[in-house]
């Protein structure tokens, strides 16, 4: 019976854990997207390149000559002769292109920095 008891509260502090580890990266994923939400720009895309003196960062040079930081799934998309706009409050990244309107969701489209130079 010894066993058993040691058994049920290893297991019940294993739930807890997995719990609050769980609402702990909810919060840091608000957290995360937040900052996005609060970012906003717009522009003409000159050059596109990816800051290895900034932990490998993907950047865009706008012709106003603004630099922005990017998600990864954005910068794959992204053409230099490309407008761009990322409106406050929003998570959509609009790439004008000549051939459209392309909209990335930056949140639901991640992809792993591995798949950046196929």
């Amino acid at each position: 019976m010894g066993k058993k008891v040691i058994l049920n509260i290893c297991i019940l502090i294993s739930a807890i854990f997995l719990i609050l580890f769980s609402l702990f990266q909810k919060s840091v994923e608000k957290v995360n997207y937040e900052d996005e939400l609060n970012e906003e720009y717009r522009g003409f895309v000159v050059k596109k390149f990816i800051d290895s003196t900034d932990h490998s960062i993907c950047k865009l040079v706008l012709k106003s000559g603004a630099i922005i930081d990017i998600w990864d799934n954005c910068y794959k998309k992204v053409e230099i002769g490309d407008s761009i706009v990322k409106n406050k409050g929003s998570l959509d990244f609009l790439i004008y292109k000549l051939s459209g309107l392309e909209v990335v969701n930056i949140k639901e489209n991640l992809i792993a920095p591995d798949d950046l130079n196929k």
